[in-house]
Parts: C-alpha cells; structure tokens; sequence
C-alpha cells in the first residue's frame, strides 16, 4: 500500500488544489507531485517537513497508515482517557498521570499505550516532552516511528527501516550527538519492538 502518496492525495484534495497548484506551493515539479502519489518517489524529509508546515498537520499524518491518523491535528478535541507511562525494557510501563487524547486514535487498537518521549532520538518529528501513542499489535513498516530496546537497553523512538543486509533503526534528529544504528541481518544483537507510534501530542497540549 501507497501510505504516503494516499496521505498526500487526501490532503491535497481535502484543500481542494490540484497536483500543479500544490508543486508550485511547495517548489517542487509537477511529475514529483504526481510521482509521491503514485509512490514512485517517496518525499525527502525536506519536502515532508514543507508539506506538514503546508497542510498544518503533523508529518505523521503524512507518512502513517491513511486508516489510523486522526481527521485533524493538534487541535482536535481530547475525548478519552489513556495513562501515560515510561515503557521499561522488560516491556512493562510505569504508570504516573492520565491524559486525554482523541477516541479515534485509541480505537485504531485497544491495547495502545501512552509514553512520554524523554530523549531527542527522533526530536526532528517528535520532541521531547510529547507523549506518544503507540500501537503493541500495529505492524511496523519501513519508516515507521516505534519504541525500540537494543540488548535490554531503555527503549528509545526510531525510525525503523528494514534492508536485504542490515536493519536501520533511524535518529530523525536535530541533535549531532544522536546517530543512526545499523545493525547487520547476522547480528546476535537483540532488538525488541514496543509497537507502532500512531499519534503523538505535547503533555502541556494534554491538560
């Protein structure tokens, strides 16, 4: 499935502008317009982060599942309740306030969990302070956002990117000290998953 370009098609045809409008908007070409939403090309984070800024969405609105983003962005009204936890490495979470966040996104999966986002791994797209929903049974795609713990070590939010050879578990940062990890196929390194982050909003924005 098209997760980007079916993202980008819904949001240029919510605005109501067409593929050239939107190239000439953005500064990109027409056929890169065109090539995004047929998934030929998929966008650098330069154009992401300019059609985020664009739409006024969040970019993982842009590049999540179609079904499991919410209609609207930060501003949309809290309607359920979800505790907010720090997920340890033995994949338990510790539970410390409840917040509200948007019934649909908790609908996506019923056993999602909230954590706050306490490091700059992924600041780029998610800063620290936000707390993040994520889905234990959503299956995690190249270029999905999802706590990871490498060798029993605290989980930390990455961008997870899979290749023939190696798995790539991306530090979307604004930060120089925080790196990529690249793992060959044939390491004995241990890599657990906390699930799939579907939606993630600032605490302050919370209460």
């Amino acid at each position: 499935m098209n997760i980007i370009g079916c993202n980008i098609a819904r949001l240029r045809k919510a605005k109501g502008i067409s593929q050239k409008q939107l190239a000439e908007d953005l500064g990109v070409s027409r056929s890169a317009v065109s090539f995004y939403e047929s998934g030929k090309v998929t966008p650098r984070m330069r154009v992401l982060d300019d059609m985020a800024a664009y739409f006024d969405v969040s970019i993982s609105e842009i590049v999540e599942d179609c079904d499991n983003v919410p209609n609207k962005s930060f501003n949309v009204k809290a309607t359920d309740s979800i505790e907010v936890g720090i997920l340890n490495s033995d994949g338990t979470y510790s539970t410390n306030r409840t917040v509200k966040v948007p019934y649909n996104v908790l609908a996506a999966d019923s056993d999602s969990y909230a954590m706050v986002v306490d490091d700059d791994a992924v600041n780029r797209i998610i800063p620290r302070g936000c707390v993040a929903i994520v889905s234990p049974h959503s299956a995690i795609n190249n270029g999905s956002i999802a706590p990871v713990s490498i060798d029993g070590s605290p989980f930390t939010l990455r961008r997870v990117y899979q290749t023939p050879q190696t798995l790539i578990l991306s530090a979307d940062s604004l930060s120089p000290d925080c790196k990529d990890i690249i793992i060959p196929n044939d390491s004995d390194t241990h890599v657990r998953y906390g699930g799939k982050v579907l939606w993630f909003q600032p605490l302050d924005l919370l209460d």
